[in-house]
């Protein structure tokens, strides 16, 4: 869905260290996992604008268990992150299927939206 170098900048400082390290290829393995949550969650396969911070929050969730020393909090942020990715997703899943077609139309010289 995204390379690397599409979301580093939006990455937390210990995740960007850990995910940007080819030496572990951790990106390689938890890439498509955050790509196939985010198509089961807002049925979107390509890439998009609006996708790019979910997808984030959810390749740190996934990509957590990887870091040493994590406090509560730290977790406890990630997984409110997560939540919020998910809601999002799932929201903008909503509003693209509900999504309607409108018409400019003209009458006598009025234009309005049907």
């Amino acid at each position: 869905m995204y390379a690397i170098n599409d979301v580093k900048d939006l990455l937390g400082k210990q995740f960007k260290t850990l995910l940007t390290d080819d030496s572990n290829k951790l990106f390689d393995i938890y890439e498509p996992q955050a790509a196939e949550i985010v198509k089961n969650k807002a049925g979107v396969t390509a890439a998009a604008a609006w996708l790019k911070q979910p997808f984030v929050w959810i390749l740190e969730y996934l990509s957590q268990s990887q870091l040493s020393g994590q406090s509560k909090e730290q977790m406890d942020f990630i997984s409110e992150h997560y939540d919020k990715a998910v809601k999002i997703l799932e929201e903008g899943y909503t509003d693209t299927q509900n999504a309607s077609t409108s018409k400019v139309v003209s009458y006598n010289e009025v234009y309005s939206t049907e």
